[in-house]
This record gives C-alpha cells, structure tokens and sequence, in this order.
C-alpha cells in the first residue's frame, strides 16, 4: 500500500475503546457516549482550511470541537470519559502517572475554549480557533493534511478505515492527541488572552510608545460658556457677534498695506485685495459668496513690528449700561478677545474715576465681569486716567460703550483729550445695533456694522433634550439624533400628578419608568420628549406664553428641575436648582411659587430658572394647588388610547426554519398584498426553531429606568426586547441595516431602518410621508436578510 494511503488509515481510523469513533457508516463522528460532535462534511470542510503541523493527530483537533459545544461537560460526559483514559489497565505505572496530569491540563484549555463568546467557537469561527491554538512558529504544514484529506474525501479508503480495529489505543496516541493542548494552556492561560488572539491576532496588548503625549486640549472658553445656563446667552451672543462684525484677524495691520509678499489666502478681507478669479464671477454669484464669507481674498505679510503689539479692551460699566447694555458689551469684548487670542490682550472695566481688571480668559472671570457695577454716569475720567498711565505709542486700545457717549458732552470733553490713543470704538445699544469704527485721525470710519436680536439670542430657550451618550454596541435607534417614529402608550396610569392636558387634545404624561410623551393628535402616537425625567416625588405642570412647565420636585435631595416645553418644536431646555426643597407648589401667573421644607416662601421664574420673591402666603400656595377634575382625566385616557395593547416583555424570541419571526407565541405577519405587517397569534410550535444561544440583559446607563434584553444567535446576530414596546434587529451581516419594529397587538406595527426607511401604521409614522416603504418592500430589504441569515 502507498505511503499516503497507509498516512491517511491512520489518521482517520478511530482506535479501539478510545474517546470517539465513526458511526453510521463512517457519516457522523460521535463521543464515546454516543454524542454527536461533527458530521463527515463538515470535519473535511475545517481540515482543509488548516494549515498546521503535521503532527497534530485528528483526535486533537476534535477534543477542540468537542469544547466549542455548549456546555461539553454535560452534552459528552467529557472530563469522566477522559480521566478514565488514564487508569486503563493497558498503561504502564509511569505512563498512568504520565497521562494524569497531561489531562488535567487539556480539561483546562477545553474549559478556557469553552469561555469564549458563542461567536469565536461557531460556524467558520472554528478553523480560525483551531488554528489559533494549533499553530506553531515552525512545523506547519498545509500541504500534506490537504492531501490526506482529499484522499479520504475520495472514498476510495472507506472499507478500511471503518473497519473494526481488532488492537485498542495505545498510550502513544493519547500523550500524540493531547500534548499540544497542553502545550496551547501555556500559550493561552485564560479565555481572554485567546478571545485577544482571535480577535486582534495577539496575545498581549503592546506597551504604550515611551514618548510624552502632548497636553490635553482645554475646551475652548465660548463653549465653556455655552454649557452653563448661567453664562449661555453671553456665549451665544458672543457667537453672533463674531459672526455679524465679520472681525478681521488684522484691523489694521500689514495687511492693508501694498507691502511685502502674499503670506495667505482668506476668506475675509478689503475688496480691494480680492482674488482676480472671484471677479470672474457673475454679480449674483459673487455677491452670494461675499455674503456668505466664501469669496477669497489676499492676505499681506505681516510686518514685524506688529507681531508683539499689547492689545486693551476698555468696557464701560457705568449706570448708562446697566442691564442689557452691560452683558452686550461683555459678549463684544469676549468676541474681540476670541477672534484676536493670539495676541497679547488685556480688558478693563472702566468706572466713573476707576479702572478695573477683567479677566476674559476664564469663565470665572467673565461671571465676575458680569458682577461689576458703577453708580456714575459716564466713564470719561476713568478712560482718560487709564490712558494716561498707558501711554505705549505701539499698544492697540479699543473701547466699548454705548450710542449714548458721543452725544454726552461730559464724556466727549475727557474722550477727546485721549482720542488719538484709541484705535477702535466699539458702540451699542439696548435695540441690538452695535457698530466698531476706527477712530484714528479726525474721523471716525465705519468698519462694520450689524443688528442683533438680543431677546432671542439671550433668552433663547430652545435645546434638545435628546443628549448625545455613548452608543457603541446599543440598538441604532438609540443613537438617531431625529428618530422618526413616534412611541405606543406604554406603563402608564393616568393620575392628577403626572398628566396635563393643553388645548382641545394635546396630552403630556410622564410613565412608570420616567419618560415624558406627548401626544399632539388623538390620531397618532407619542413623540418622547424627556427620555428620563429622573426621580423625583412630585410633578408640577404650567402653561404660559407659548409654553408648558414641568417642575419635577425632590424633596430627600433638595433639588427643583424645571423643563421648558415648545411643543412646536419639541425641543425642551432645563433648570436645576440645588439646597431647594419644596414642599407645596402651585402654577400662577407665569411663575411656580412653592412652600420650602423650612416653612418659607419663593418663587420660580421658569424661563430663567431664577428665584424671586412671591405675592402669596403659605396659606394661599396650598389652596392655589388644583387636582383636574375626573371628567379631564377621562378625556386624557380616551386620547392616549387608540385600541391596542403593547408588548414590554417576553420569554423568548424565535426564527422558524420557514422564515417567520416570532415573540412568544406570536408571529411577524405580513399580510397576502404585502400592505401592513402585524403580531398575530400563533401558537402551533410544529417544524424546527432556530433559538438564540444565549440571552442577557443589557445596561443602558443613561436609561437606568428601562429594560433591555439582548437576544444572541450563534452567528452573532442579535435582537433586543425595547420595554418602550419596541424590537431592535441587528444582523451579523454588516451589510444588512439595523431596524426597529414597533411591538403592538390589534393594530397593525410600524417600522425604521438606520439608513431612514419607514414602513407601516400612519399612527406610529406622523403626517410625514417621506422615506416610506411598501410594507413588503421593507421586510425583504431588512427584516427577511436578518432572518435568512440564521437559516
């Protein structure tokens, strides 16, 4: 007989009374116990994908397949069959002494494969395992297992191979099966060293590079600002200003001048220095790009003398620019010093005799700025005494003020003795306007000019509450910054507290589990405005000016939030206001006025989230309190409910091998026109069931009050149980889009992909037409992928 046919009986012939053997004719492959471990086709198909030594013996290779089943222990009786291996009467004392050990540590790789995530020991995951743990620096040899295993898939050596072996195992081939899953322990002493191994192709995350990291990038102060309601408005305000003036980088600088080299190319700039090719352009075009800062221009070397200039910003904080007046000329100064930070820059607060260090560097310099008050009526003598200290020829001094100073004598009289120190002005008044002029020589030239809506840049109220979390590995329609769908009346039980009722059938409720909806039209669904209101032992409503409130009050922590509702818009923007409990709250007048646990009385403007006094006692606090009668109650019920009921829960979640979907005993219907796709009772369990591997629960943190259950296939395919009544698939083909389908029963459910597709039930989709499919259409696109893969 050949060399290769007389390689290929022995590495295929099982030995007599050893841990496993053929059955069936030489189709299954089975434990000593008679457990299935592979079958023909599928122990050929890893084989010759390999490309290890030529030493591993097949029974190696098949104790691996053994422990990526689940739960091998139980399923072969595997650690009893092989530690009984070691005390056959056939060893020698020093082999029974040798085999003890060297099973003790293949039972441990086994456990440690068995660690692993179902999908790194499943399907084609198993010849990457298998070569992971096999594989060698040296001795590797494809070629000659592929041609043993060839030969065998020929056939041609069946009869002899299945044959009954008439002498049993020898210790040498038990030490030949084992001894490189002892060897592979050392290599991988626990499963997370080899889930790094499958996953990255190492075994050991490398040591960070010996260099220094540069120093972490401080946010940038507008921002800073911008995050703190106490400072917002001026942040925002700041914004538009730099916008609106169009600030240049070089007032008057090299630039201007016909001097030196080009150093750049900008898009702000005198006309004069435009790019020939924008002049090319038609008029309506290259008025378009002007306007909207896109036109190039020509930037000058600067000159060296200007690289070192000491800048001086002068804000006046006397009586005139009490209020309005003051915080518009801080957030001019704050956009002068942000435009031109990487100069040398400092600012004054000037009084009527005085001037005054600010630091607009910090936010807590600015929030001390914005404490600053002078009683005087102008800041003539300040200014000149000031300057007068001041008097570097090369320093730059802008000066912001009101419209009023140069209509003031008083102030003209002191202004223009130090006149030509000043470089820049600066004015603006209490209607928006603000304007910066040159003010060297004779005149005063208009560099630029802008009106502001100070009420709606200030006070704007509207942010959305939908925060942006982490997302990673969460359901996509977590992460959706706009989700289209709106959500099922789910945990709720309409009480006086937790409900309000606005116009002819506008509903707010908060849930069970914390979530604010509102429902705009009896005909449709909910929109999630707050997707955790946090805890809280009573809830507060008002509506005002285009508004609704809530105050959601915490007595235990003494805290008082507020949430300012423009339902239009649904966008909602919050106060927190801490060391307040209160105790009793009513609505009136615009404002909530409370009862503190002390026994003391406040109110709460809602759109500031300022405290101020209160007209009313205690007394008349507790009797402004209004529980809505039943009547409303009962309205609010009849809205919120249209007819159907939802599913926050279930046991399991299965994919029949016919291709259906199923919740529990019910089934993802599409109807026979492919129109609407529905949950249908179905509670025949006949054909075969395509189950998860495993299931868990899932830890969303920001969402503390809801439950997630992910539902894991062997693929890695996963489907995750939304207690909002939603179901949230995602495929392991990357290729196929996550969706979400809305878990409803008597009324047909709607549906969303991550690419933006919709399909379904008008009630859950809105008014909105956009991105909607044919029913059909989308469950052969997303939801008929997700099953077909796991068939």
């Amino acid at each position: 007989m050949a060399e290769q046919s007389r390689h290929t009986i022995d590495y295929f012939q099982a030995p007599k009374d050893y841990f496993w053997r053929w059955a069936d004719d030489g189709t299954v492959l089975e434990f000593a116990n008679g457990r299935t471990i592979c079958y023909r086709e599928d122990l050929t198909f890893i084989l010759g994908s390999l490309t290890i030594p030529a030493n591993v013996q097949l029974g190696t290779i098949i104790l691996v397949l053994c422990a990526c089943k689940d739960n091998p222990i139980a399923l072969f009786d595997l650690e009893s069959v092989l530690r009984s291996l070691a005390y056959r009467s056939s060893l020698l004392p020093d082999e029974h002494e040798a085999a003890k050990p060297l099973i003790s540590e293949v039972l441990r790789f086994l456990g440690t494969i068995n660690e692993l995530p179902a999908d790194l020991r499943s399907g084609l995951k198993r010849v990457a395992l298998l070569q992971a743990v096999l594989e060698t620096e040296s001795g590797l040899d494809g070629q000659q297992l592929r041609r043993t295993v060839n030969e065998f898939k020929s056939g041609a050596l069946d009869e002899v191979i299945f044959a009954e072996q008439p002498h049993p195992w020898a210790y040498g081939i038990l030490k030949a099966d084992l001894v490189h899953l002892a060897a592979a322990l050392r290599r991988f002493p626990d499963a997370a060293v080899l889930e790094l191994k499958l996953r990255t192709g190492i075994t050991q995350v490398p040591d960070p590079a010996p260099i220094e990291l540069p120093a972490a990038v401080p946010e940038e102060l507008i921002e800073q600002l911008a995050g703190d309601l106490q400072t917002a408005g001026l942040a925002r305000l700041a914004k538009k200003i730099i916008a609106a003036l169009n600030i240049p980088m070089h007032l008057s600088g090299s630039s201007d001048q016909s001097l030196g080299g080009v150093s750049d190319i900008s898009n702000r700039g005198h006309y004069d220095k435009l790019l020939l090719s924008e002049l090319a352009q038609d008029d309506l075009l290259l008025t378009a790009r002007l306007a909207n800062n896109e036109a190039l221009f020509l930037q000058r070397e600067k000159m060296p003398a200007d690289q070192h200039q000491q800048w001086h910003l002068m804000i006046d904080h006397t009586i005139k620019m009490w209020g309005m007046p003051r915080l518009f000329a801080l957030s001019a100064a704050l956009a002068f010093h942000q435009s031109r930070k990487q100069q040398q820059m400092d600012a004054w607060a000037l009084g009527g005799q005085t001037a005054t260090p600010v630091d607009l560097g910090s936010k807590a310099g600015i929030i001390d700025a914005l404490e600053k008050l002078e009683p005087q009526l102008h800041a003539g003598a300040g200014l000149k005494k000031l300057l007068s200290e001041r008097a570097a020829t090369a320093d730059k001094y802008l000066l912001i003020t009101g419209d009023y100073a140069r209509l003031d004598a008083a102030f003209m009289r002191f202004f223009g003795q130090v006149k030509e120190q000043i470089d820049y002005l600066i004015e603006l008044n209490r209607s928006g306007h603000i304007a910066l002029y040159e003010t060297r020589g004779k005149k005063f030239k208009l560099v630029n000019r802008a009106l502001i809506d100070l009420e709606e840049t200030v006070f704007s109220r509207v942010s959305t509450q939908r925060n942006k979390y982490h997302t990673a590995g969460l359901p996509a329609m977590l992460g959706a910054s706009d989700y289209p769908l709106l959500f099922p009346a789910s945990k709720i039980r309409i009480q006086h507290h937790n409900s309000f009722k606005w116009g002819t059938d506008q509903v707010l409720v908060i849930t069970q589990d914390r979530r604010l909806l509102y429902w705009r039209d009896k005909a449709y669904g909910a929109a999630e405005l707050i997707e955790n209101t946090g805890s809280g032992d009573g809830h507060h409503f008002g509506q005002a000016g285009g508004y609704v409130y809530l105050l959601i009050r915490n007595y235990t922590a003494a805290e008082v939030r507020i949430h300012q509702l423009h339902l239009d818009r649904q966008e909602v923007l919050t106060h927190a206001l801490h060391d307040l409990q209160a105790n009793y709250v009513c609505f009136a007048d615009g404002v909530f006025h409370l009862v503190t646990g002390s026994g003391s009385v406040t109110a709460i403007d809602p759109q500031t989230g300022k405290q101020q006094a209160t007209p009313f006692s205690q007394a008349e606090i507790k009797n402004q309190v209004v529980t809505p009668h039943l009547q409303v109650l009962s309205q609010i019920k009849k809205i919120i409910n249209n007819g159907y009921s939802v599913i926050n829960s279930a046991k399991s979640i299965d994919v029949r091998t016919n291709g259906k979907l199923f919740i529990d005993q019910r089934e993802l219907h599409l109807d026979l026109h492919g129109r609407h796709l529905s949950w249908k009772e179905h509670t025949s369990r006949a054909g075969e069931w395509i189950k998860p591997a495993r299931h868990e629960q899932m830890e969303v943190a920001h969402l503390p009050n809801l439950k997630f259950i992910k539902f894991i296939w062997a693929d890695g395919s996963e489907a995750v149980l939304d207690s909002r009544g939603l179901l949230h698939l995602k495929s392991a083909d990357t290729q196929v889009p996550e969706c979400t389908i809305i878990l409803v029963l008597e009324k047909t459910a709607a549906c969303w992909s991550a690419d933006g597709k919709l399909t379904g039930n008008p009630y859950f989709i809105g008014a909105s037409q956009a991105a909607v499919m044919l029913a059909a259409d989308f469950y052969d696109r997303y939801i008929a992928p997700f099953i077909q893969r796991l068939r």
